[in-house]
């Protein structure tokens, strides 16, 4: 109320020509008492024209004074008074512009840009609260009394205000640019367009001006049909989410992963409709981390931003609880594209440049994991991925679960689960001579463990169990697994077809069990206890398998099936 009062008590004085004020009712009788404004106009802030002085103000004697004449009242308004309706409107703009950029969850795209703009609103609520405050010492000190104290006290508060206003924008502004500053060491990425196969290839960080890149290299090449990303770490959130809303726009624009793709690089491939990545493709999840210190009020928009990647990605097909388990912390977890295939996430898995199944993909995935040990599973792992038999396929999936854990024992308990029934439809579909060629290589890995009398370790072999780790040269099976996959191939080549045998064959390989055993007695080891004596159990097959290496390969059949078929 006591501003208002004082806005009423302004008068501006247009005298030969010139403004003056502003003035109080006081000041300017003060002036008429000396002698001064006998031909003048007057003006108040809500006017729209001057009036005569004499209209409003008598002469220290009473009586009326000299008005100007009519033409005199186009005297200009007092500039302070355009100053401050400028500054006014200054501070209107400044502040409506200020409430757009921090409306926005993505207003650190503009770096340090944006400083300069939080500069001049700052800068402009500065000279708009010390204006305010002159204004109000000035009337605060012709006024005097209770009013000249009062007038102290809110100038002083004006002052503060401007303080806390300085400090703020100090504040926002080291945000923005140390935000710039830590933004642009993300700008390490690659957007190349081929326009041989119409792909755009992705490499790198998503980093700004990301989006806008993207956008500017679909707009600019009709026709794109796949974006590529051959490897990215991850990057700026809201650089991922503007570019997925580009890729959305393409509804046949194919996303395709190569290698890796982190944190934001996985809105990227969730925002197209055709989804597909190589079977060695990765995918890492971790909690969302700042790239830089920030206050508290920067931290709810980027609190947020975090919630909208999250409600993008359920929106698009990833089940909120996979996700939540996955990026639970900051520590990244990775997901394999064949996980996420399983799940329907990924429409098309890739190896070779051909499209592959999930149960290939599996094998694949084993296989190149093992290639690295040089051992033979890769081989064999690769020839179960070419395989079509249901219980090769079956058994794909906790193989594959337990190498993603690295748990070697239940590798070996699925491995040894399987072996036992498929060798049986091995021995029927398989060429001979590839058969004939395994067991020469299972003779050669019994033949070391009878050597060193590794009773146990043999009669797991004799199994199909396997023989523990370390307990036969890596050498010996290599040869075994790699002469095993060729049997399988041979095997998958016949559809796992029972393969006829000549006429003879049953005959010729029941003689060579008979003198295998007739052999094995002379020298004491009883075939009675085989049942229940590993170590004669692993002496009669090695002595067969002997037998087998020297014999015609289709008599391997007939030996190989009295083996399988004991207890």
């Amino acid at each position: 109320m006591r501003l208002v009062a004082m806005l009423d008590d302004l008068w501006f004085v247009a005298d030969a020509g010139a403004s003056t004020g502003p003035f109080t009712r006081a000041e300017v009788e003060a002036r008429l008492a000396d002698g001064r404004f006998q031909n003048a106009l007057v003006w108040r802030p809500t006017w729209t024209a001057w009036e005569p002085l004499s209209k409003h103000f008598t002469s220290a004697a009473g009586t009326a004074i000299l008005s100007a004449e009519p033409e005199q009242t186009q005297v200009q308004r007092p500039r302070s008074a355009a100053v401050t309706v400028a500054l006014v409107l200054l501070i209107l703009g400044a502040t409506g512009l200020s409430v757009l950029l921090f409306g926005g969850v993505n207003f650190v795209r503009l770096g340090s840009a944006a400083a300069f703009v939080y500069a001049g609103v700052w800068i402009s609520a500065v000279l708009m609260v010390a204006t305010i405050a002159i204004l109000m010492w000035r009337r605060a000190a012709n006024s005097g009394g209770w009013f000249w104290q009062a007038g102290k006290a809110l100038s002083a508060i004006a002052v503060l205000g401007a303080l806390a206003f300085t400090v703020t924008f100090v504040r926002v502004t080291d945000t923005l640019y140390s935000t710039s500053a830590a933004r642009s060491t993300f700008d390490d990425y690659e957007l190349v367009y081929d326009p041989t196969t119409r792909t755009i290839a992705f490499e790198g960080t998503i980093g700004p001006g990301f989006a806008d890149r993207l956008d500017a290299l679909l707009d600019a090449n009709a026709g794109v049909s796949v974006f590529q990303i051959v490897n990215s770490p991850g990057g700026l959130i809201d650089e991922a989410m503007a570019a997925a809303q580009h890729i959305e726009a393409y509804p046949n624009l194919s996303v395709e992963v190569l290698t890796e793709c982190n944190s934001a690089c996985f809105a990227l491939f969730v925002a197209a409709n055709n989804r597909r990545a190589s079977y060695l493709a990765e995918f890492g999840f971790h909690r969302s981390s700042q790239i830089t210190d920030i206050p508290a009020f920067v931290q709810s928009a980027a609190d947020e931003s975090e919630r909208e990647f999250r409600g993008y990605l359920i929106e698009r097909g990833l089940r909120a609880e996979l996700y939540d388990r996955w990026a639970i912390s900051q520590e990244l977890v990775a997901v394999s594209a064949i996980e996420l295939s399983d799940i329907g996430i990924i429409g098309q898995l890739v190896g070779e440049g051909a499209p592959v199944s999930s149960t290939q993909a599996k094998w694949l995935w084993i296989s190149a994991m093992a290639m690295s040990a040089g051992d033979g599973f890769s081989e064999l792992a690769r020839a179960f991925a070419d395989s079509n038999e249901p219980e090769v396929q079956a058994a794909a999936g906790p193989i594959f679960v337990a190498a993603r854990a690295d748990d070697r024992e239940a590798i070996r308990a699925s491995v040894a689960g399987l072996l036992p029934a498929l060798l049986p439809r091995i021995l029927e579909s398989a060429d001979p001579e590839a058969l004939r060629t395994y067991l020469s290589a299972s003779r050669a890995s019994l033949e070391y463990l009878v050597s060193m009398e590794q009773w146990t370790a043999c009669a797991g072999i004799v199994d199909g169990r396997g023989a523990p780790d370390n307990s036969i040269p890596a050498s010996l099976i290599r040869t075994e697994l790699i002469a095993l996959a060729a049997a399988i191939r041979s095997a998958d080549a016949a559809s796992w077809v029972l393969r006829p045998l000549p006429s003879w064959a049953a005959s010729a390989g029941q003689d060579m069990i008979d003198v295998t055993l007739a052999d094995a007695a002379r020298v004491g080891i009883d075939n009675a206890r085989y049942d229940h004596d590993p170590r004669v159990r692993c002496l009669l097959t090695h002595r067969l398998l002997r037998q087998v290496e020297r014999g015609d390969p289709t008599r391997a059949i007939v030996a190989y099936r009295w083996i399988i078929v004991q207890p």
